[in-house]
């Protein structure tokens, strides 16, 4: 039986009787990368500060690690690391020193601190004063302060702002690597999707404080859609219309939606059986950012 690590339900958040989050449910299961999507100000943030406590929800219940209310206890807090929007830092203090700080704080080993500076790669500058760390090594610094508890869940806000292409694909790598190697269960936004893509085994897409998809990323993958052209379009138009397929027009294609390659079989046999000519049909797969942008411009 797979642990829930975060059981979000009908989790509801007003700011000044606004609706900021409108009854959510979503499940993070152990071992997930759950990616956690939404344009500025869908609730993204407003969720995250929920599940570690920052800020009071009107209603629902946020269950972690397998089922513990979160307004029982604070204890879960332990068992949690996170980089919520920018980290902050003292400035006139090493990388080291920083770290150094939360290790004693949160009476973890001392050698956690050498382990994660390896991990996120700033070993060599961790005598660095922070203040003269470029805005990458900031944000490398901030999920090694995240993960210097080796916590159960890792939360993270935007962990890719600021890095250059290099920056980004080594903390993806380091993301990938988490629940395997370290046994992390990840939960994460990003406004880049084509890095989400690569990273995360389920999605949410959070819109207008709503959530408009949740599963995973084979069956965002299997939202395909099939492209036809005919030497009688009228005619396939009308077949497609009575055999009730979801369709739309374009200038010099019929684009039937959500489709497969069953579909695009029977499609083509219709046509064919039909006497009508076709002169293209293929299947065009759509990327993540494609999903997303059509759920969000629908809602």
């Amino acid at each position: 039986m797979v642990n829930k690590m975060i059981e979000v339900v009908n989790l509801t958040k007003k700011f000044d009787q606004k609706i900021v989050l409108n009854d959510i449910s979503f499940t993070v299961e152990e071992g997930d990368i759950y990616g956690f999507l939404g344009r500025n100000g869908s609730g993204k943030s407003t969720t995250m500060k929920a599940i570690l406590k920052l800020l009071n929800f009107d209603s629902g219940t946020i269950n972690v690690l397998d089922n513990n209310d979160i307004r029982n206890s604070n204890a879960y807090l332990n068992q949690i690391g996170s980089l919520i929007e920018e980290p902050a830092f003292y400035p006139n203090l090493t990388g080291y020193e920083n770290l150094k700080i939360v290790q004693q704080l949160s009476d973890i080993p001392t050698e956690n601190i050498d382990r994660v500076l390896e991990i996120v790669g700033l070993t060599a500058t961790a005598n660095k004063l922070t203040k003269k760390y470029s805005l990458g090594m900031k944000q490398r610094l901030g999920i090694a302060i995240a993960l210097v508890k080796f916590p159960k869940i890792l939360i993270l806000d935007e962990p890719t702002n600021g890095l250059d292409p290099e920056g980004v694909r080594e903390i993806r790598e380091l993301i990938l690597s988490l629940p395997e190697k370290y046994g992390i269960t990840v939960f994460i936004s990003s406004h880049i999707l084509s890095e989400i893509e690569k990273m995360v085994n389920k999605v949410a897409i959070l819109d207008h404080g709503k959530i408009k998809f949740e599963g995973n990323m084979q069956k965002l993958e299997q939202e395909s859609t099939l492209s036809i052209a005919t030497d009688n379009m009228p005619a396939t138009e009308s077949l497609l219309t009575a055999k009730k397929y979801n369709f739309i027009k374009t200038e010099k294609n019929i684009i039937v939606n959500d489709a497969s390659s069953e579909v695009a079989i029977a499609v083509n046999k219709l046509l064919v059986g039909s006497d009508i000519g076709v002169s293209d049909l293929h299947l065009v797969k759509h990327s993540l950012e494609d999903i997303f942008l059509k759920i969000t411009k629908e809602a």
